[in-house]
């Protein structure tokens, strides 16, 4: 078998290449990327970024008579600027893109970032990957260093974090920490309220009501204060509802709600793909903050998951080191972001670009 490497547009993609593209997301190891789908790319371009659209490397591997998708990356031109002097590509990142990664079938990395890179020095334009957001643990960005090293090139790291991960089956403190003492005396007086049930919304149940009760209670909190809510705009509330709708039409949209007599007043947003169940957004009812229903309602969520998802080795909060989320999750996966240099001469520039590297945080942050 032969791999082949095809950069292309969005627009040229039909039907047959889109169901490809799709079915690669739900097999793609380890720790698919639900945010290098056409779920979520597709509406992105569409809704966040209509005058930058996206690149796709669009690799196959070829037979005398086969054709097979084992990877996808969306990438979007970049010029110099401080912290990467030198023309490059930057993985397709929006606002709402908390991950970076290639879509790459099991088996295949290697074949794919070879493929990727190879594309990248025949071309001469770009001298450099800028890559986001990076799980260590899923080997994309070790062999692409070990790759860009062999070169002359080489990986140069801006910064580390360590995201809270939830490991289902693992064991240990897991239920203890997620359901508090604190928290358990919450949810007694939450109860008291009225009735309280939790539910776990899947596919078809991901409905326009659903999306709408979701939306809204994302917006009534402080986001909705501070402007950065989904409904505080126009273009990120279609956006939003039109990659559930796509995630849902598939049977990867899981919503967890928590109702007291039968009102929505906690509800998160949730991608499932593969073996990992992907928190995406919550919203909870400014009038019960008191009882901490968010906090609930993310308890509730990974109690359930053994029983009604137990194809879910790994819940990902896809969220921040520093997240309420991160004292009720005991697990954590590495991740990284940085600049793959693809030469000699651009890992010479990468080195030269370190002492400005204060004056780039200071006058452009890392977008």
């Amino acid at each position: 078998m032969k791999t082949t490497l095809r950069w292309r547009s969005l627009d040229e993609l039909d039907a047959t290449d889109l169901q490809a593209w799709t079915e690669l997301g739900g097999t793609a190891e380890p720790h698919p990327n639900p945010f290098a789908m056409p779920q979520f790319v597709l509406p992105a371009s569409r809704w966040l970024t209509p005058s930058q659209p996206p690149r796709l490397a669009w690799v196959e591997q070829t037979g005398a008579a086969t054709r097979q998708l084992i990877a996808v990356g969306a990438f979007a031109a970049r010029r110099p600027n401080l912290f990467v002097p030198l023309p490059h590509l930057r993985e397709y990142r929006t606002l709402h893109t908390p991950r970076g990664g290639l879509l790459i079938a099991a088996g295949c990395t290697t074949a794919a970032i070879v493929a990727l890179l190879d594309s990248l020095r025949k071309q001469s334009q770009w001298h450099a990957l800028d890559l986001r957001n990076l799980p260590l643990r899923d080997g994309q960005l070790e062999v692409a260093r070990r790759m860009a090293e062999s070169q002359g090139g080489g990986w140069f790291q801006r910064r580390t974090f360590a995201r809270p991960i939830l490991d289902v089956y693992a064991g240990g403190s897991a239920d203890m920490r997620a359901d508090s003492k604190d928290r358990r005396r919450r949810r007694r007086r939450l109860g008291e309220k009225g009735t309280l049930e939790y539910r776990l919304l899947q596919g078809a149940q991901v409905d326009g009501r659903a999306i709408a009760d979701h939306l809204r209670l994302e917006h009534a909190g402080w986001k909705g204060e501070r402007g950065s809510s989904l409904l505080s705009s126009p273009a990120q509330a279609a956006f939003f509802r039109e990659m559930i709708a796509g995630f849902g039409g598939i049977g990867a949209a899981a919503f967890m709600e928590s109702r007291l007599d039968d009102q929505v007043i906690a509800s998160s947003s949730n991608l499932l793909l593969g073996d990992t169940l992907n928190g995406i957004k919550i919203g909870w009812d400014p009038a019960f903050a008191s009882f901490s229903p968010g906090r609930i309602n993310e308890t509730e969520l990974h109690k359930l998951l053994p029983e009604r998802l137990p194809q879910v080795m790994t819940y990902d909060s896809q969220s921040q080191e520093r997240s309420y989320l991160a004292d009720m999750l005991p697990q954590r996966m590495e991740m990284a972001t940085g600049t793959l240099a693809l030469n000699r001469n651009a890992a010479r520039a990468m080195r030269m670009a370190r002492w400005l590297r204060p004056l780039a945080w200071r006058l452009q942050g890392d977008d």
